[in-house]
């Protein structure tokens, strides 16, 4: 029953003991002189509780510790202190193809692993048909998934946890290979069970973990950094991800003025955004471009190949469009200390559903193959809709619809 569903983690840890060390131990014992190591930390006192008809989203960079997490909830691993209580059959896709024996057909791998989720072999059996219709994979269901592609063994590890009534459902990066179609087919699904069950979801597509997810922790180097709103989770780590030399670059650390036109300045250690303002207007016949985000720069050093782009999200986190210079064709974009530079997008911005929106910057520069940001603001605008458009994104323009007698 849906009450009984939760899953409690109560401050995990994760250690690995440093095998150095017991090596050491023994050269000590035999006078010699040595220094111990620490030892390595892969997550660090992490606490969350989630009851059924809950969705929470796990974000960090590659080597944080959201595999570790997972392994510690779904129980391949044992916290080293803490504790994991799950109330309810949780199924899980971890690594790709793990516990598929790769010389076994795709029907054979059913029968081992829906058995390890606890299925007898006549629940195995009657679930068979939805498992393999589910899949899409052909004769391929009985072929050795060892001749499978990546994006099938995905068909397949997703297929089974769909139907072996689970409870909780714990999904890493399963979604990142394979068609796009299969992929919005098992977001729908992920969608449906968070109805009755609780679903752990990890990816690095903001866009996803923004369209399923409830609340998000984001780990880094093992540690909780946040845990709330999916939101603010994404912003943060978007600030992280593009902020210099992996510190906090936000629209938090900069300091934001109105100034008596309404218009917005943002003043920065390197770069000041001057008059900045976003334009939206209705559409006619001789305006093909009905908005525009235009303000002034001023570099208080020399970037030799400057990147500007901007990114509309709405209130959800969902990137609604995104462009940069580079993408437009200025290639070799210079921008010359304490001179004023005056930046402007015009576009066709189509009729978007109702609700708030947002606007972020940013100028980053390219050195030699590397990426170095210099100026990344979240949200340095906000802007909502009332056009009446309840569905979908945005409108398609200038859409006919037509119908005839085919038998005429």
């Amino acid at each position: 029953m849906k009450g009984l569903v939760r899953l409690e983690c109560l401050g995990i840890s994760k250690f690995y003991g440093n095998k150095v060390n017991s090596i050491l131990k023994v050269l000590s014992s035999w006078k010699f002189q040595t220094r111990s190591f620490p030892d390595s930390f892969a997550l660090k006192n992490i606490s969350f509780s989630l009851n059924a008809g809950t969705a929470i989203g796990i974000i960090g960079t590659n080597g944080s510790g959201k595999s570790t997490l997972l392994q510690l909830i779904s129980g391949v691993l044992q916290p080293s202190s803490g504790s994991v209580k799950v109330y309810g059959n949780i199924a899980c896709v971890l690594e790709l193809g793990s516990g598929f024996n790769f010389d076994f057909t795709g029907r054979e791998n059913v029968y081992i692993n829906a058995c390890c989720f606890g299925l007898t072999r006549n629940q195995i059996k009657d679930a068979i048909p939805n498992i393999e219709k589910f899949a899409e994979l052909g004769d391929y269901f009985d072929k050795p998934v060892k001749i499978y592609s990546s994006g099938m063994v995905a068909r397949l590890a997703f297929s089974i946890i769909a139907n072996v009534n689970a409870d909780i459902l714990v999904v890493d990066e399963a979604l990142s290979v394979g068609d796009h179609r299969f992929a919005i087919k098992c977001i729908r699904f992920i969608k449906e069970f968070k109805k009755r069950g609780i679903v752990i979801f990890v990816s690095h597509d903001m866009n996803s973990i923004s369209s399923i997810c409830d609340q998000c922790i984001w780990i880094e180097n093992g540690e909780e950094r946040f845990l709330g709103e999916t939101k603010k989770a994404i912003q943060l780590y978007n600030a992280f991800l593009f902020g210099e030399n992996g510190t906090f670059e936000s629209l938090e650390n900069e300091e934001v003025k109105t100034n008596i036109f309404g218009k917005i300045n943002i003043l920065s250690s390197k770069i000041d955004i001057i008059d900045f303002n976003f334009r939206n207007e209705t559409l006619t016949s001789s305006n093909k471009k009905n908005s525009s985000i235009n303000f002034n720069i001023e570099s208080k050093i020399l970037i030799e190949s400057a990147v500007i782009g901007f990114i509309i999200t709405n209130r959800n986190g969902i990137e609604i469009t995104a462009s940069n210079s580079r993408q437009l064709g200025e290639k070799n974009l210079k921008i010359i200390p304490f001179v004023r530079f005056n930046i402007c997008f015009e576009f066709y911005l189509p009729k978007l559903a109702d609700g708030d929106y947002s606007i972020s910057v940013g100028i980053v520069e390219f050195k030699e193959g590397k990426q170095e940001t210099h100026l990344f603001v979240q949200d340095c605008h906000f802007f909502s809709t009332k056009a009446g458009l309840r569905n979908g994104l945005f409108e398609l323009p200038e859409i006919k619809f037509n119908i005839s007698n085919s038998n005429a």
